[in-house]
Protein backbone atom coordinates (compact mmCIF):
# COMPACT_ATOMS: atom_id res chain seq x y z
CA UNK A 1 0.00 0.00 0.00
CA UNK A 2 1.31 3.69 -1.01
CA UNK A 3 -0.39 6.14 1.44
CA UNK A 4 -0.39 10.29 0.63
CA UNK A 5 -0.76 12.25 2.96
CA UNK A 6 -2.71 15.79 2.70
CA UNK A 7 -3.17 18.46 5.86
CA UNK A 8 -6.16 16.50 7.49
CA UNK A 9 -6.58 13.32 4.46
CA UNK A 10 -4.45 10.47 3.39
CA UNK A 11 -5.12 8.96 0.05
CA UNK A 12 -4.38 5.33 0.35
CA UNK A 13 -3.84 2.93 -3.11
CA UNK A 14 -2.40 -0.45 -3.62
CA UNK A 15 -1.95 -2.31 -7.16
CA UNK A 16 -5.04 -3.19 -8.87
CA UNK A 17 -5.06 -6.94 -9.70
CA UNK A 18 -5.04 -8.08 -12.88
CA UNK A 19 -8.96 -9.34 -12.94
CA UNK A 20 -12.84 -8.53 -12.72
CA UNK A 21 -15.61 -8.45 -9.89
CA UNK A 22 -12.68 -7.38 -7.18
CA UNK A 23 -13.52 -5.06 -4.53
CA UNK A 24 -10.86 -3.58 -2.44
CA UNK A 25 -11.53 -2.95 1.43
CA UNK A 26 -9.26 -0.54 3.55
CA UNK A 27 -9.52 -0.31 6.91
CA UNK A 28 -7.82 2.05 9.60
CA UNK A 29 -8.21 2.87 13.27
CA UNK A 30 -6.55 5.68 15.67
CA UNK A 31 -4.08 4.69 18.44
CA UNK A 32 -6.18 3.41 21.38
CA UNK A 33 -9.24 2.80 19.18
CA UNK A 34 -10.27 -0.79 19.55
CA UNK A 35 -12.84 -1.09 16.60
CA UNK A 36 -11.71 -0.99 12.70
CA UNK A 37 -13.21 1.36 10.71
CA UNK A 38 -13.87 0.62 7.36
CA UNK A 39 -13.02 3.59 4.77
CA UNK A 40 -14.10 2.28 1.77
CA UNK A 41 -14.79 -1.16 -0.37
CA UNK A 42 -14.77 -0.08 -3.94
CA UNK A 43 -13.58 -1.95 -7.01
CA UNK A 44 -10.15 -0.01 -7.31
CA UNK A 45 -7.78 0.28 -4.42
CA UNK A 46 -7.70 4.37 -4.64
CA UNK A 47 -9.31 5.23 -1.08
CA UNK A 48 -9.05 8.78 0.59
CA UNK A 49 -9.42 8.63 4.48
CA UNK A 50 -10.77 11.77 5.75
CA UNK A 51 -10.58 13.63 8.84
CA UNK A 52 -7.04 11.95 10.16
CA UNK A 53 -4.93 14.01 12.69
CA UNK A 54 -1.16 14.11 11.60
CA UNK A 55 -0.64 14.21 15.29
CA UNK A 56 -2.25 10.59 15.86
CA UNK A 57 -1.41 6.96 14.65
CA UNK A 58 -2.69 5.21 12.97
CA UNK A 59 -3.31 1.28 12.12
CA UNK A 60 -4.00 0.55 8.20
CA UNK A 61 -4.92 -2.64 6.58
CA UNK A 62 -6.39 -3.60 3.01
CA UNK A 63 -7.91 -7.09 1.59
CA UNK A 64 -9.55 -8.24 -1.49
CA UNK A 65 -13.07 -9.12 -1.36
CA UNK A 66 -15.43 -10.84 -4.32
CA UNK A 67 -18.19 -10.21 -5.85
CA UNK A 68 -20.68 -13.32 -5.38
CA UNK A 69 -22.62 -13.43 -9.02
CA UNK A 70 -18.94 -13.49 -10.67
CA UNK A 71 -17.06 -15.82 -8.10
CA UNK A 72 -20.37 -17.14 -6.34
CA UNK A 73 -21.05 -17.68 -2.60
CA UNK A 74 -18.44 -20.24 -1.75
CA UNK A 75 -15.73 -17.36 -2.27
CA UNK A 76 -14.03 -15.72 1.00
CA UNK A 77 -11.92 -12.75 1.41
CA UNK A 78 -8.24 -12.82 1.14
CA UNK A 79 -6.19 -12.49 4.18
CA UNK A 80 -5.71 -8.91 5.69
CA UNK A 81 -2.30 -7.12 4.67
CA UNK A 82 0.11 -6.77 7.25
CA UNK A 83 -0.76 -3.93 10.24
CA UNK A 84 1.24 -1.02 8.90
CA UNK A 85 1.43 1.80 11.29
CA UNK A 86 1.36 5.48 10.51
CA UNK A 87 2.15 9.06 12.56
CA UNK A 88 3.00 12.77 11.07
CA UNK A 89 2.61 11.43 7.59
CA UNK A 90 5.51 8.74 8.28
CA UNK A 91 5.83 4.76 9.09
CA UNK A 92 6.11 4.22 12.54
CA UNK A 93 7.33 0.68 14.62
CA UNK A 94 3.80 0.87 16.30
CA UNK A 95 0.88 2.76 17.30
CA UNK A 96 1.29 2.12 20.89
CA UNK A 97 1.79 5.13 23.64
CA UNK A 98 4.40 4.44 25.70
CA UNK A 99 3.51 4.39 29.39
CA UNK A 100 2.97 7.38 31.55
CA UNK A 101 6.08 7.79 33.93
CA UNK A 102 5.68 6.88 36.85
CA UNK A 103 7.98 9.73 38.60
CA UNK A 104 5.18 12.46 38.85
CA UNK A 105 3.47 9.69 41.33
CA UNK A 106 6.10 8.93 42.78
CA UNK A 107 7.64 12.42 43.13
CA UNK A 108 3.79 13.43 45.21
CA UNK A 109 3.58 10.59 46.91
CA UNK A 110 6.89 10.88 48.72
CA UNK A 111 6.21 15.10 48.61
CA UNK A 112 3.70 14.12 50.92
CA UNK A 113 5.27 11.48 52.93
CA UNK A 114 7.90 13.89 53.82
CA UNK A 115 5.30 16.70 54.88
CA UNK A 116 3.65 14.33 57.35
CA UNK A 117 6.99 13.35 58.78
CA UNK A 118 7.71 16.80 59.20
CA UNK A 119 4.45 17.82 60.72
CA UNK A 120 4.55 14.93 63.36
CA UNK A 121 8.04 16.20 64.22
CA UNK A 122 7.37 19.33 64.79
CA UNK A 123 3.94 18.32 66.58
CA UNK A 124 6.18 16.12 68.73
CA UNK A 125 8.62 18.47 69.88
CA UNK A 126 5.66 21.06 70.55
CA UNK A 127 4.63 18.56 72.76
CA UNK A 128 7.72 18.27 74.41
CA UNK A 129 7.99 22.01 75.45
Amino acid sequence: MTFHWREDSVRVTCPNLPYSGLFYEVQHRGAGDPAWETSSTKNTCNVTVAGVDLRRCYDFRARVTTEESMYGHETHPSDWTPVTHWRAAGRAESCQEPPAPAFPKLLAACSILTLLTSLLLLLSLWRLR
